[in-house]
């Protein structure tokens, strides 16, 4: 069975930032949407931006989200609205982002089907789901590397997002996902045993060639942009979700 790929891009007067999200988006595929509008209160004195070069390239809706995780469920709600056939998986590339190697993307994806066809994954069985997602990599403007595990996911498979791009509420009820988590290098050493036998070996470090992976360009945004900050105000939605409502993700 092959994979339909949507690439969601959540963007807000990014200016010409937002276009360089897009231009790597249609690498991966040729479904982007775009939702433009703010996820929390409006900024003034920030330039607009003109998506009239994309035309027919893109889907662009506009609107007004009281917060992140409402506006990428109603991203969510839009692409389920287009009745494609699944699976239906979906990249996030947010407005200050570049995904880099999307093209190879696809392929990862179809790996991942072609698994669970193999062990004859299902919904109706809760002891072997089809797979719900898989990490990918974010590059941040200081150089650090951190992982995240809700922005490549099967979109025909989530009810709603709980926050920001970090944690999601499935079709059958669960959760999955985490806050964004620093990649560790005595991870990385011990998965390669350069301390064991192989010390003599030499490694790539991640992110790998032909990995799909992120680059965050916050750092670009208009001086009136950058205080609004999604990634600030999740770590507090989630900590506030985890002690009100004993949230559990899945690992």
């Amino acid at each position: 069975m092959s994979v339909t790929l949507v690439a969601c891009v959540s963007a807000y007067k990014e200016g010409d930032l937002v276009h360089g999200a897009i231009a790597s988006a249609l690498k991966a595929t040729d479904r982007v949407v775009v939702f433009e509008g703010p996820a929390g209160p409006p900024i003034d004195d920030v330039p607009e931006t003109d998506y009239t070069r994309w035309k027919d390239k893109i889907t662009l809706k506009g609107g007004a989200w009281r917060a992140d995780a409402e506006k990428r469920t109603a991203m969510v709600e839009y692409v389920a609205s287009l009745a494609l056939a699944p699976p239906v998986w979906g990249v996030w590339v947010d407005g200050d982002e570049i995904l880099e190697n999307g093209q190879y993307l696809p392929d990862v994806l179809q790996a991942l089907e072609w698994e669970d066809e193999a062990r004859g994954a299902t919904l109706t069985d809760p002891e072997n789901l089809p797979t719900m997602g898989r990490p990918i990599r974010i590059v941040e403007p200081t150089g650090l590397i951190i992982s995240c595990r809700a922005k490549v996911i099967r979109l025909d498979l989530v009810r709603r997002y709980v926050v920001s791009s970090s944690v999601v509420e499935s079709v059958l009820g669960g959760y999955m996902g985490e806050g964004n988590k620093p990649d560790s290098l005595a991870k990385w050493f011990d998965d390669r045993e350069l301390f064991a036998a192989k010390d003599y070996a030499f490694y790539a470090h991640p992110p790998l060639p032909c990995e799909p992976f992120l680059v965050h360009r916050s750092w670009l945004r208009h001086p009136a942009r950058r205080d609004t900050r999604m990634s600030d105000q999740e770590m507090v939605e989630f900590e506030r979700q985890t002690r009100e409502r004993g949230l559990e993700v899945a690992q």
